[in-house]
């Protein structure tokens, strides 16, 4: 079905009102203008400002598209106050719209509506603004305008971009139903300050946002282009973005997104954990793209992370968690070199314990089965065999002296032929598991190393 414009009444004469448009926005004070709008009801000065009611300005509105057919003159206006609820749904123009300086004190309504760019800057939104299922064949310009209700543009589409950037949407829900204060009851706009579920557009500008109220920011099914933002800068980060809770953004794509440090990506997918891993796997394949290859593998591994703290078997859970975070450790080589440092000193001083206490013996097969290991005689000190202090077996005089850190550097970089641990071992399962464990984190942390120096790294 085709929309139409309504009959509606319009002053006689337009051609005042399209020679104003000719020139640029109108403010409705030009003389020939104000002649024309005097006698109406719902027109007034306030302050310097023309003020307008709603319905006239909406009866303008139609009146003016029809004077300006085949034109593609914009139908723009200044410094405005436009009184009551000011209703464009359904109506289509062959034009674009704009808005500037404009403050509107009743609910905004432009469901449905078509036409080319929509554009509402400078000015004041004082109750709700509903553009549900807009169609525009040019851009939604949504900057630096205040809002104190709910900013709904859900279903809304696009052929350019959606700029928001510098507004403010300041939207705090006041209970189970406020639509005397909002325009819009709570089942419409969900508790949202501003709602851009399922919404198209090639980019999404969000920049310089104040959020001073309690409404949530949705981004449900939302399918942009580009997402720009200001992650990336220092004196912003995630300011323009919603507390943790407060964003949803299920479904969310994009192809493209500007740079930002990765700790600023991690937070601002944490502000909607419900959907963190989904959420992760847009950004990384982003951040691929872009040739951010680090940034989107420490992603893969956090995401991997997150998956496994739901993991129901608790030594699973554990290992797991364990070698995610060797992983994370090869993108910090200076902590793997402190780590390996920290590891050789702990283990010098267990082996020297662990010796001291016979944990650690001679495990060496030919020494263990010559009779002098365990008695000393005579011809045993004649070809070399010494006793051990505060032991209970006997050693040639080339293992006579035990090094515990000798011992730790082969135990954690088994390369070096003829090793201590070829000699020497656990006195029981318990002591050889434990030495085992340390061997296999010493190479985990040198394969993390290996890593960090010769993986892949960004191209970005």
């Amino acid at each position: 079905m085709i929309r139409r414009l309504a009959e509606e009444p319009q002053p006689t004469s337009m051609a005042p009102f399209a020679d104003c448009l000719d020139q640029g926005c109108c403010t409705l004070q030009e003389p020939a203008v104000r002649a024309l709008l005097a006698d109406k009801e719902g027109f007034a000065e306030e302050d310097g400002k023309v003020k307008i009611a709603g319905d006239l300005f909406r009866r303008l509105l139609i009146g003016l598209e029809r004077e300006l057919k085949g034109r593609a003159t914009t139908l723009g206006f200044r410094d405005l106050i436009v009184d009551g609820p000011f209703d464009l749904s359904d109506l289509v123009f062959d034009r674009s719209l704009q808005f500037d300086k404009c403050e509107f004190r009743g609910p905004l309504r432009t469901g449905m509506l078509a036409c080319r760019t929509l554009s509402i800057e400078n000015s004041t939104l004082n109750s709700s603004f509903d553009g549900r299922v807009m169609s525009l064949r040019g851009n939604l310009f949504l900057r630096k305008t205040s809002a104190a209700g709910p900013v709904i543009i859900r279903d809304c589409s696009a052929d350019g971009v959606i700029d928001c950037s510098g507004s403010s949407f300041n939207f705090s829900p006041a209970g189970a139903e406020d639509k005397a204060e909002t325009g819009m009851p709570e089942a419409e706009h969900c508790r949202e300050a501003f709602g851009a579920s399922r919404i198209r557009a090639r980019a999404l500008f969000w920049r310089g946002i104040t959020l001073g109220g309690t409404g949530k920011v949705t981004l449900y099914d939302a399918d942009v282009g580009t997402l720009r933002d200001d992650m990336a800068e220092p004196d912003r980060g995630l300011s323009s973005w919603p507390r943790a809770g407060a964003l949803q953004m299920r479904g969310f794509s994009y192809v493209r997104k500007n740079a930002a440090p990765y700790d600023t990506h991690l937070e601002w997918l944490k502000r909607d954990l419900k959907d963190f891993e989904s959420n992760g796997r847009v950004l990384i394949s982003c951040l691929e793209a872009a040739s951010a290859l680090d940034d989107a593998t420490k992603l893969r591994i956090e995401l991997r992370r997150h998956a496994n703290q739901s993991e129901p078997e608790r030594v699973r859970r554990w290992s797991r968690a364990v070698y995610l975070r060797l992983q994370q450790l090869a993108f910090h080589p200076g902590r793997v070199l402190l780590l390996l440092a920290g590891l050789y000193v702990l283990t010098g001083l267990l082996s020297a314990f662990l010796q001291e206490h016979d944990l650690i013996v001679p495990v060496d097969g030919s020494i263990i089965a010559n009779g002098c290991f365990a008695r000393l005689t005579q011809q045993c000190a004649d070809n070399g065999w010494v006793a051990i202090e505060g032991h209970t077996y006997y050693l040639p005089q080339a293992l006579r002296h035990f090094s515990a850190f000798s011992y730790a550097l082969d135990l954690i970089f088994p390369y070096r032929p003829g090793s201590y641990t070829l000699l020497w071992g656990g006195a029981n399962i318990l002591v050889s598991l434990l030495l085992l464990g340390l061997r296999v984190l010493g190479l985990a942390l040198q394969a993390s190393l290996l890593w960090s120096l010769f993986g892949n790294r960004d191209t970005s």
